[in-house]
C-alpha cells in the first residue's frame, strides 16, 4: 500500500530560495511541492485552495509578515502545519512564530537533510524546532496546535526524536531536554545559550 506523498507549499519572497527548495524538496520521493507563494496574500490564497498538508513559510514577506499568515493557516486551514524557514534566529522570533501556531521552526543556514527531517515531523504533527534556543522560550503551558503533539522534538541535533509522550507528555519532554543539556556539551548542542 503506498501511502500519499507529502504535498508542500512554499512561501518566500526571493523566486530563487523557491526554486532551489522545490529542487530539494521534488527530489524526495515522499514530498509533492503542489504550490508557491512570493507573499504573504498570496499563501494564504494558495494554501486555503490546495490544503497542503505543510506550508514552508518565510517569517519576512511583502503584503502580509510570516506571523500574520501562520496565524491564519492555524485558525483557517488547521489541517495545514507550518513550519518557518527563516535567517531570523533570535528568541523572539521563534517564541512569536511558535505562539502563533507554527509547528515547526529552523533556519535557512540548516542542511537539506534537516529540512526534510523537519517537514516530514511537521506533517506528522510533531513540533520540529531546529535553532538554538533561551531555556525560557518553548514554555510547556504553551499549547500546540490542534492536532499536534510533541513526541518528534527536534531541538538542534541534541534532543532524540520520539522524547515526548513517553514521560509525561510536555513536562516530560522539558525534563529529558533540561537532563539532555546537561549531559552534553551545551555550545555543540545548542539547546541553552
Amino acid at each position: 500500500m503506498n501511502k500519499a506523498k507529502t504535498s508542500i507549499v512554499l512561501a518566500d519572497d526571493h523566486r530563487l530560495v523557491r526554486q532551489g527548495l522545490r529542487a530539494l524538496l521534488d527530489a524526495q520521493p515522499d514530498f509533492t511541492v503542489v504550490g508557491e507563494a512570493d507573499d504573504g496574500l498570496k499563501a494564504l490564497s494558495v494554501v486555503a485552495a490546495l490544503k497542503p498538508d505543510v506550508l514552508v513559510l518565510d517569517l519576512s514577506l511583502p503584503s502580509l509578515d510570516g506571523l500574520e499568515v501562520t496565524r491564519r493557516v492555524a485558525r483557517d486551514t488547521p489541517s495545514t502545519r507550518v513550519l518557518i524557514l527563516s535567517m531570523y534566529e533570535d528568541d523572539a522570533s521563534v517564541s512569536r512564530a511558535l505562539r502563533n501556531g507554527a509547528v515547526g521552526y529552523m533556519l535557512k543556514g540548516g542542511s537539506a537533510a534537516d529540512l526534510s527531517r523537519a517537514i516530514r515531523e511537521v506533517a506528522l504533527g510533531r513540533r520540529s524546532v531546529m535553532v538554538r534556543l533561551s531555556e525560557n522560550v518553548l514554555d510547556p503551558a504553551d499549547p500546540l496546535p490542534d492536532g499536534s503533539d510533541q513526541t518528534g522534538v527536534l531541538i538542534g541535533d541534541g534532543v532524540p526524536h520520539g522524547v515526548g509522550n513517553v514521560d509525561g507528555g510536555r513536562a516530560g519532554v522539558y525534563r529529558r531536554l533540561d537532563h539532555a543539556a546537561k549531559k552534553v556539551d551545551i555550545r555543540t548542542c545548542g539547546v541553552f545559550r
